[in-house]
């Protein structure tokens, strides 16, 4: 009976392994979404079902939009249709199954999440294997002190080594580390051959030997120019290279030399290029050599160093379960329990994945490939090569096409763009059709108009600040314009200019910007040093941010030292007049340096970012970061500086996915070995895919009005034409500005910790009291179970995100509140045996409802509601709705609690 259920299912699904190609806009999200449904329909259970995408948010709104999709699923044709291209049934059969798939969906676990939450659900399983504490939480660690303490390990051979890598190699200990976390987060072996010092010098004296012999030809030949013979004048073994005959593939090329070039000129040339090809050849292994003597010891640092603190980086997880896979754990029974579980997989964005990603998720993509007739089961990936610009984390693009090949897919791809405006549509593709290597494929669209003009100016801030004005009298909607730049840098110029210039305009910003790189605060911090040291580099450093006007005048500070951080910093920006939101949140986190000393010598270590205290308004972001996202008018701005050079060491060359050869550049290498050459140009080739891929998510962000603004020198947009299309699209704000802005206060502070009152705290704003409540929910959320380690994890968790947008009490506040629910004996044993899901998502009624936890066991369901402000009749209504929603979707008994959390303890109170 199974098996004949097992046909039927596969009868019903069309294709088993898919690839879709979809471009910007044209509803990958929506495809992916059917095809999940259609997985349903045909009979799958959704806790076999593994949808894997990149970001929390994209995880999040996948979820939340099939639970939509599912519950309109009786009274949308046009989805419904989407669905058959799916699977063969007829409309009236999905429509009369909506029901149980929905019901389904709703009480059971969907594994729908980011592929770094799958990994570390996966390796947290294993840790023990690695001698980690499965309890481990992820954190960014201290690189600078992992470096010193690293060579605190070294025995005296290893130190050796080191300096001599360094010296052999021209390369400061901090670009070794680097190395190092580029190998890692690779998780690559470093393929080399055994080359002893001995080897390395006998090559380096055989290339001396060769280019001597040049260069004495040239001195015997009579008719040698002076221009030639200064040619091959050389002084020490590096100048052999500094002239540009090296470069040539045969001694006549060089124009000094035609006159004297000969057969014997020739045979020396040849033998100078395969003397330096050797050399630069062995050179390569010997660094490799002695990088990986480092390497091993430089492992075995991290790892014990993981073990010891529990704490991983953010590319660690993935490391480590690849780790699991090639060595310590075979790899059947490392997907055992998975393999019982997961029968279908949906990768979403598959261009952004890594080789070492995929070689994680290979097994689990092979195993459901395999031909397994009694099983029903399917693999379906999307993406778009033309948006990825991961690269520099590790994604790889031409995976997309290696997966079609070796799985032989059924290939598709969406042809309509239900996002963006003709004109805007027509002009993107009119960019890049021409460039061979783009892959380019123009949709369609029904969304007819579209404006689009190009800029030309030297001066692009005071353009884009001009340009704001024009919408702002003609009346359109601010709220929906993002201003996209390629730096941090760039947007806090654009984000100030702004403030200064349109004070009535809502700002907010996507930055993850360092506070101490805001140009405010290093202004303050330099003058702050130049007052301690005395150095005339940190003056120039102020005046550069500042303005050469801003006087330096320290008589006011003579007697600096004696006081306090946060007074000094006050007096500074009240002085210069530098008081902004950012500034207000400096003063707050200076609180905590005892002194200015404590302050100089620390200072650059803050861990603190840039505030942003709208969240609506005209948004700022990173080219990076707006992936994903659309907005009605989208400004694309040039780069202010020009693009830094590359300055890795490492050049990775693969061959068909796999590994082939590492690298370490090295700029003569390229005239004598061809093969590293190759590997250079490729490199080369994949960079500039790269800087066309971001700029063509840049232009795919905008719906209506695409504004850019383009140097007219030394552009990033070089590829783009002057242009202006149709007609400027003007959106109207759904509520009509008032033309005000809250004055920016800064109120009396207690100087030093010890002096700041609790009782005197000013009462706080109502989006203070929001931003409270977001941050104790989040809380909440992140606790993997109620107990004290678990809410000391998530409060590190609480401080990353909301410390820019609640204060230190605050943050002590949530933690108090937080430990008297773990303490909450009722609570506890209430919530004993069940099955515990946060934040879970139902819909019902055609809404989306998000309880905050439910327990659930065989027989009934326990509802709980947090609440962090005052009781309110509404909530008990609240909660009985959930209760309602939860009998009907599940049949089971229903019972729901308020739980008012508040620092001076618990109210449980049964709905």
């Amino acid at each position: 009976m199974q098996k004949q259920n097992t046909v039927t299912h596969q009868n019903c699904l069309k294709h088993k392994i898919v690839s879709v190609k979809a471009s910007a806009g044209t509803g990958k999200t929506y495809n992916l979404s059917a095809r999940y449904i259609a997985l349903l329909l045909c009979g799958a259970k959704v806790d076999n079902i593994l949808c894997l995408t990149f970001t929390n948010k994209s995880a999040n709104d996948m979820r939340q939009k099939i639970a939509g999709y599912i519950a309109n699923l009786a009274h949308d044709d046009d989805f419904v249709s989407t669905i058959q291209t799916h699977i063969d049934m007829p409309a009236e059969k999905i429509k009369a199954r909506q029901p149980q798939i929905y019901s389904d969906f709703l009480h059971s676990f969907s594994s729908i999440m980011t592929i770094d939450k799958f990994f570390g659900n996966v390796f947290r399983q294993f840790a023990g294997y690695l001698n980690i504490d499965d309890s481990y939480h992820i954190a960014n660690a201290d690189k600078e002190k992992l470096g010193f303490e690293f060579l605190q390990t070294l025995h005296k051979a290893q130190l050796d080594s080191l300096v001599q890598l360094c010296l052999k190699t021209n390369k400061s200990y901090a670009s070794v580390l680097e190395l190092f976390e580029k190998i890692q987060d690779n998780s690559q072996k470093l393929n080399f051959a055994n080359i002893s010092l001995a080897d390395f010098d006998i090559a380096k004296d055989d290339v001396i030997a060769k280019a001597t012999a040049i260069k004495q030809f040239v001195a015997d030949s009579p008719t040698a120019s002076a221009l030639a013979k200064k040619a091959v004048e050389f002084d020490s073994f590096d100048a052999i290279f500094s002239s540009t005959w090296i470069q040539k593939n045969s001694f006549k090329e060089f124009s000094y030399f035609k006159k004297i070039a000969n057969e014997t000129a020739e045979v020396l040339f040849a033998e100078f290029k395969t003397a330096s090809k050797i050399y630069f050849q062995l050179k390569n292994h010997y660094t490799i050599g002695k990088l990986n003597d480092i390497y091993i010891a430089w492992q075995k640092f991290t790892e014990q160093n993981i073990a010891k603190s529990h704490s991983l980086g953010f590319g660690d997880v993935t490391n480590m379960t690849h780790k699991l896979l090639h060595g310590h754990i075979d790899r059947e029974f490392l997907y055992f329990r998975l393999d019982s579980r997961y029968d279908h997989i949906l990768l979403d964005e598959f261009q952004d994945t890594s080789i070492v990603q995929y070689s994680v998720l290979k097994p689990l993509i092979d195993e459901i490939m395999s031909q397994d007739n009694e099983r029903f089961r399917s693999f379906y990936f999307v993406g778009d090569t033309k948006q990825s610009i991961y690269r520099f984390r590790g994604g790889e693009a031409g995976l997309f096409g290696h997966l079609d090949t070796i799985y032989n897919s059924t290939a598709k791809s969406l042809a309509k763009n239900y996002r963006t405006a003709t004109n805007i549509i027509n002009f993107v593709y009119s960019v890049f059709e021409n460039i061979g290597t783009f892959d380019i494929s123009k949709p369609t669209s029904d969304i007819d108009g579209g404006f689009v003009k190009v800029v030309q100016t030297s001066d692009i801030t005071t353009n884009i600040i001009k340009k704001l004005k024009a919408m702002a009298r003609i009346g359109a909607d601010m709220d929906d314009i993002a201003i996209l730049a390629y730096t941090n840098a760039d947007i806090l110029k654009i984000y100030d200019a702004i403030k200064e210039q349109l004070p009535q305009l809502k700002v907010s910003t996507d930055t993850t910007s360092m506070l101490v790189n805001h140009p405010k605060v290093k202004a303050v911090i330099n003058l702050v040093k130049y007052l301690y040291y005395g150095d005339k580099i940190y003056k120039e450093n102020f005046h550069s941010i500042i303005g050469e006007k801003a006087a330096v005048d320290v008589s006011w500070q003579t007697n600096f030292r004696t006081l306090s951080v946060v007074e000094l910093v006050h007096n500074i920006a009240t002085y210069y007049k530098l008081f902004d939101e950012n500034m207000i949140k400096f003063l707050h986190d200076v609180q905590m340096y005892e002194n200015i000393t404590d302050f100089v010598f620390n200072i650059d270590q803050l861990n603190s970012h840039i505030t942003n205290q709208s969240r609506a308004g005209i948004v700022l972001l990173t080219m990076f970061k707006a992936k994903g996202l659309e907005f009605e008018t989208v400004f694309v701005v040039d780069r202010f500086k020009k693009q830094p050079n590359d300055t890795s060491s490492l050049l990775l060359q693969y061959e068909q996915m796999k590994l082939r050869r590492i690298y370490i550049k090295d700029k003569p290498m390229e005239y004598f070995d061809d093969d590293y050459k190759m590997a250079l140009e490729y490199e080369k080739a994949q960079k500039q895919t790269d800087r066309l891929n971001v700029l063509y998510v840049a232009l795919t962000r905008a719906k209506k009005n695409l504004i850019m603004f383009k140097k007219p020198a030394g552009s990033s947009f070089d590829i783009v034409p002057p242009a202006k299309i149709g007609k400027l699209y003007k959106a109207i704000s759904p509520q009509p500005k008032q033309g005000h802005r809250d004055k920016l206060s800064f109120e009396s502070i207690n100087y030093g910790r010890q002096a700041v009152s609790k009782k005197s705290r000013p009462s706080v704003s109502s989006m203070e009291l929001i931003n409270f409540g977001l941050a104790t929910h989040y809380c909440l959320e992140m606790m993997s179970c109620f107990d004290t380690y678990s809410l000391q994890t998530a409060m590190k968790l609480v401080r990353a995100n909301y410390s820019h947008t609640i204060d230190e009490q605050a943050l002590e506040n949530i933690y108090k509140i937080c430990h008297n629910l773990i303490s909450h004996k009722p609570f506890i044993d209430k919530i004993k045996g069940y099955k515990l899901s946060k934040e879970q998502v139902i819909a019902y009624d055609q809404e989306i409802k998000v309880i905050d936890l439910v327990a659930t066991s065989d027989d009934d369901i326990v509802i709980f509601d947090y609440k962090t402000g005052n009781q309110n009749p509404k909530d008990s209504s609240q909660v009985s709705n959930y209760k309602q929603a939860m009998t009907d979707i599940t049949g089971k008994t229903v019972s729901g609690f308020l739980l008012y959390l508040s620092i001076d303890g618990v109210d449980m109170i049964e709905v």
